[in-house]
């Protein structure tokens, strides 16, 4: 018996939050069954901190080797705006740069866009942002951590992580140096935030304004002569 359209519509809803619909229904049971309070209170803390900060799921793609030149998204989140032709870490080389807010039911992991080398990390202390009031005119004055990556014909590309002011700094594992290939988690950033991803103006961007991102998963650009899915 095939599902009507509501119902399957409710079932793929189940499905695709099924962590939250099982957290939800263990309290409605531990309710109902008279645990004690304490206890639910345990388990409540527990099951949060597990969901907040979950890594994403394995991917048979993980172990394939990727296109150097093709870059994935290094979070989770939606594209809210896209900026063209800014000048950035090298004065000879012009960069498109992409605005990306992660909101705190994201999962936090931070990956590696393509197989580089962690090129330069710098903080920056300044005032806190709001991921959904962001005004860019404000944008230098931000706290933010920087990190730059380099592919293996020494392109450079920018990572720039700026907490939200109910989130924390950023957290990562490498430093200058390390080498890590593409998808790789090499930090997270607490409760999410705003990251704003450099890439060299010559790679075509595969997102738009809009576009929910996957990290790992989803080709935000490359150079066309390379793509090879």
């Amino acid at each position: 018996m095939s599902l009507n359209p509501l119902g399957s519509k409710l079932w793929e809803a189940i499905l695709k939050h099924r962590f939250i619909f099982c957290f939800f229904f263990l309290i409605f049971v531990s309710l109902i069954s008279g645990i004690p309070y304490v206890i639910l209170a345990v388990l409540l803390v527990y099951g949060l901190g597990v969901f907040l900060f979950r890594k994403r799921h394995s991917l048979a793609a993980d172990a394939m080797e990727f296109d150097n030149n093709m870059i994935f998204s290094p979070v989770n989140g939606k594209v809210v705006e896209i900026i063209r032709g800014q000048n950035k870490k090298d004065e000879l080389i012009d960069y498109n740069s992409i605005r990306i807010v992660s909101h705190i039911l994201n999962e936090y992991g931070v990956y590696f866009p393509l197989s580089s080398e962690i090129h330069d990390i710098t903080w920056q202390e300044g005032i806190p942002s709001f991921r959904y009031l962001y005004k860019k005119e404000k944008e230098q004055q931000f706290s933010k951590m920087s990190v730059w990556v380099k592919n293996k014909t020494n392109r450079l590309f920018g990572i720039e992580f700026i907490p939200c002011l109910f989130g924390m700094a950023p957290k990562i594992f490498l430093g200058v140096g390390d080498r890590g290939k593409s998808k790789v988690n090499f930090g997270h950033v607490p409760f999410g935030g705003t990251t704003i991803i450099h890439i060299p103006k010559e790679f075509d961007l595969k997102i738009n304004s809009g576009t929910k991102l996957v990290a790992g998963e989803t080709l935000i650009g490359c150079l066309e002569e390379n793509l090879t899915l």
